[in-house]
């Protein structure tokens, strides 16, 4: 009896086994923050007093505050994913290159435009 119970389990155990061998495969694409560009908070008085203004390609734009800013610290790849979904954190560059994006000569992208992998 305990022979059908293990052979029962079996193709659940094999299928989730399956499941989480492919499971990294779908996460591969990574988005980069590119060369000239940092995150910055937009929401929070705080994080005033620099000199980056938000990016006109940034999808969400900015929630409270958009020019004078400082860059977060952690420029990591997870802060730059959230600042692509978010109206707190957005992308955000110095002058000069917010106004050639402006402009349309875009200094700051050699070719890629945004949401760039990292692979």
């Amino acid at each position: 009896m305990t022979n059908g119970v293990n052979l029962r389990i079996l193709p659940a155990a094999a299928a989730a086994a399956l499941t989480l061998a492919f499971a990294p495969a779908a996460h591969a694409t990574v988005q980069v923050l590119p060369d000239g560009y940092a995150v910055c908070n937009t929401a929070s008085q705080n994080w005033q007093g620099g000199s980056l203004s938000i990016s006109p390609k940034d999808p969400q734009g900015a929630l409270h505050y958009d020019k004078d800013l400082r860059a977060m610290k952690d420029q990591g790849v997870g802060l730059y994913n959230a600042a692509m979904q978010s109206r707190a954190l957005a992308v955000c560059a110095d002058a000069a290159t917010v106004a050639s994006e402006s402009t349309g000569t875009d200094a700051g992208d050699a070719g890629g435009g945004w949401g760039g992998t990292g692979i």
